[in-house]
This record gives structure tokens, sequence and C-alpha cells, in this order.
């Protein structure tokens, strides 16, 4: 039980510290902590022999995680995360309970056979908590901190730079805005036909030393309705810099439309929740081979062994 508690709190622990400080190795800690979780999550499902004991435990485990929530925890906004500690326990137990079940009525003990009813019931319920923990912390105790926004605007920058090569070839989210443009401008202008901009029609008949003004012009007028879209901007900022600073000013104008809360909250979990149930199919496989581990040393060690209450029948005794 202390390993398990120990577990689900040094998870909670290294998550906020992730969030606080946007430093990848405490979401390694996390997740590491996490899969000891639920590894002693296994353990206790064939060791402790009584229900209600194994329940009373899972209780504990998914309530300890509250204690690092204790300055924030009588905020209105916390209740939620009450909720998902509620929700969490009520998954975990029907993950255990249909464990038991089918540990009970099987008449051998199958290690994989077991597990594998218990463990979406229990991922579920943690990542419900998981996704309103984040939430909680970006959008109510205001906890983000601006280093994994930046780093998250930034991954987004990145990601769509091969998109824009295929409407622009050779452009590069890396620069200035200035040079952005500039891209976007000589392409456009270099295009048979089909461009919006109007100095279009004669650019080609120009010289290289005119076209290159002619794209510098184009590039102001873009330059114009980039600003009449987000606001006042530099040719010499870069455009990492200018999408972080529009998506943080309309980052905080939502936060600030209390309407738009709920809707909000919503978005925010569902993605934390769909991204953690992506990988839960990986984690799976992690975790039970990481129970399955310790399964066999607890049992090659004399801690438990297996045997039979009649002539068909296994089960597991200390």
């Amino acid at each position: 039980m202390t390993f398990g508690v120990s577990m689900s709190m040094l998870t909670t622990h290294y998550l906020t510290k992730f969030l606080d400080t946007s430093e990848i190795q405490m979401l390694v800690w996390s997740a590491i902590a996490g899969a000891g979780f639920f590894a002693a999550v296994i353990l206790q499902l064939f060791l402790i022999r009584r229900l209600h004991t194994l329940l009373g435990i899972a209780l504990i485990e998914s309530i300890a995680p509250l204690v690092l929530f204790i300055p924030v925890i009588t905020d209105p906004a916390s209740r939620l995360l009450l909720v998902s500690v509620g929700v969490f326990f009520l998954l975990l137990a029907a993950g255990l309970h249909r464990g038991r079940a089918v540990m009970t009525n099987s008449v051998r003990i199958k290690f994989f056979l077991i597990v594998r009813p218990m463990l979406p019931k229990a991922f579920t319920g943690f990542f419900i908590f998981i996704s309103i923990v984040v939430y909680l912390s970006y959008f109510q105790w205001s906890t983000f901190n601006e280093n994994v926004a930046r780093r998250l605007s930034d991954e987004l920058v990145n990601a769509a730079n091969p998109a824009l090569q295929v409407w622009v070839p050779g452009i590069s989210v890396a620069g200035t805005l200035d040079e952005f443009l500039y891209s976007v401008a000589e392409s456009q202008l270099k295009q048979e036909r089909g461009s919006p901009l109007e100095l279009e029609s004669t650019f080609h008949q120009l010289p290289v030393p005119e076209q290159a003004k002619v794209i510098a012009a184009a590039r102001e007028q873009l330059k114009t309705v980039v600003a009449q879209a987000i606001g006042p901007v530099q040719g010499d900022e870069s455009v990492k810099d200018i999408v972080f600073r529009a998506l943080k000013e309309y980052t905080e104008d939502i936060r600030t439309r209390t309407d738009l809360t709920p809707f909000i909250g919503v978005g925010v979990v569902l993605l934390v929740f769909t991204t953690l149930k992506s990988l839960s199919f990986v984690m799976r496989w992690v975790i039970e081979l990481l129970g399955l581990i310790l399964y066999k040393v607890l049992m090659a060690v004399g801690f438990a062994r297996i045997t039979r209450i009649d002539a068909k029948r296994e089960t597991i005794v200390l």
C-alpha cells in the first residue's frame, strides 16, 4: 500500500512540476511513477485477498494526491478536482472488482487474463484526473508557465512549416516576419496566374532590381494585412515571436470571458484525455510487463505462492 500511495503522489507531483517548469525530465519522472503506481495496483489485485481491503487501499491511493493541492483546495474551482478524484476512485474500484471477479472464477491463475479486464477502467479514471489537473493548472490556478506556452507555440509553428513549403517552396518559419512575407510575396508574384496581388500583371516584364522593389512593396501589403488581423507587428520580429504573442493574447482574451470558460474546460479536458487515451495501448504493455516482472520476482523469492484450494482451482497465498 505504501508503495502505491507513494507512486500515486509522485506521479502527480512530477506532473505539476512539469506544468510549472516545462522541464521534460519532470514529465518523464511522472510517467515512470505512473507506471510504478499501476504496477502496484496489479500486485495488490493478486496479493490482497479481501475485496474490501483492496478497495480501501485503492481509495487511499486515489485521494493521496490531494495532499499536494492543499494550498488551493479551498478555491471554488477545486471542487472539480475533488469530483475527478471521486471518478478516479470509482473507475479504479470498478476495474479491481472486475479483475477480482475474473480471478475468482478462473480455474488457474493466469496473469494477463486477470490484469487486462482491470487496466482500461483504471486508466480511464486516472486520465480523467490528470486532465482535470492540467485544466485547473492552466486556466484556474494561474500556474501555467510561459515557457510551456512558448514551447507549444514553437512546436506548432515548426509543424506547420512543411505544409507551408508545399504552398511556397523554400519558405521558412525560422526567420523574421519580413523574410517570411518576402518569400510569400515573391512566390505569389512569380506564379503565372491566380495571385491575389495587384502587382502581378506587370511583374514578369520588369528587370530584376525592379522586381525586388515590387516584391518589397507586396510584402508591405501583406504586413498590413497581418497587422489588421493580430495587431501591430515589426518586420524584424521573428515569426515564432509573433505567433506566440498572438496566441498568448488570444488565450488571455478567452480566459477573461466567463461565458466561454465552460467550453474551454471541456475542450482542454477532452484534448488531454484523448491524447493520453491514444497512448494507453503502448502504456498498457509497458505496465503489464513491469507488473509481470514484479509478480514473478515475488513468487521467486517466496513472498507469495500459488496453491490449489481443491482438485482444480488455484489461488495465491502469502
